[in-house]
């Protein structure tokens, strides 16, 4: 019989064969020593391959916890300057406000102060006004009634004359006639309606006789006058009293009607003052 043709395995295919075999397991050995040096240097994360994805049994079993980035820390640091940065900007409005506030405040002290100025100087000229008119209808009645009176301006004052024809004296005498209280109650009533006047009376005599009797006898018929005046209710202290004599005529003393205008009393007012009541 015939044998079947096996092939026979020669010593020099066997030695090809372990050849292959070991060039495969240092590969596989070199692989995986890449591999781990791979992971280390990752920090154990995982390795990307070409082909499908591996994960070393350590890494599988590792869960490690992650770490707050910086990115987080610098967004958190941001935040936190960019609120600072906000409440300065609002501190800031505040102060500004609260110095506008005392600013308005102090307006508004000065606008107060100056109101009142004003009031008062209004008050002041109200005051004025009312015064300068009371003042001019007293110079208006003051006029009026020195019209009435027959009254001069002289340089000496205001004067009214009693002469011979309002009181008519007697040679040598200071007694007032019985006619002289309608004068004289014209004079008291207008001394009455102006009590800031004063008056002098000063009485006057012809040229008969001495002179020093001249002097007294004019004295006397001032204060005859003065005395009416009083009884009509004019306050003595407004009334003054002096004798000239015969020093001052306002006519001729060769003729009886020269020497009956001597015989008189005048009437000096002193300056009025308007402003009195």
């Amino acid at each position: 019989m015939s044998q079947p043709n096996t092939p026979e395995t020669t010593p020099k295919a066997s030695t090809g064969q372990a050849k292959t075999g070991i060039v495969l397991g240092l590969l596989a050995s070199l692989f995986a020593g890449g591999l781990v040096l791979l992971y280390a240097l990752t920090g154990g994360g995982e390795i990307q391959l070409a082909g499908p994805t591996q994960t070393p049994p350590a890494a599988a079993e590792r869960q490690p916890t992650e770490p707050t980035t910086p990115a987080a820390d610098f967004a958190t640091g941001a935040e936190l300057a960019a609120l600072e940065a906000q409440l300065a900007e609002a501190q800031a409005r505040i102060d500004t406000l609260s110095a506008q506030s005392g600013s308005f405040a102090d307006t508004l002290a000065r606008i107060d102060g100056l109101e009142a100025d004003v009031a008062a100087a209004k008050a002041a000229a109200d005051a004025a006004a009312s015064q300068a008119a009371e003042v001019t209808q007293r110079y208006t009645e003051l006029t009026t009634d020195y019209a009435k009176l027959g009254a001069q301006f002289t340089p000496e004052g205001v004067l009214i004359r009693l002469d011979e024809t309002v009181i008519a004296f007697a040679p040598g005498t200071a007694e007032l006639p019985a006619d002289a209280d309608t004068a004289l109650a014209e004079i008291a009533g207008f001394l009455s309606r102006h009590p800031g006047q004063r008056a002098l009376l000063r009485g006057h005599t012809d040229a008969t006789g001495r002179a020093e009797t001249n002097v007294s006898l004019s004295e006397q018929r001032a204060t005859a006058v003065r005395a009416a005046l009083v009884a009509l209710g004019v306050a003595a202290e407004r009334l003054g009293v002096e004798g000239v004599g015969a020093a001052e005529p306002i006519s001729d003393n060769t003729s009886a009607a020269g020497r009956s205008r001597n015989r008189r009393v005048d009437i000096l007012l002193r300056p009025a003052d308007l402003t009195a009541g």
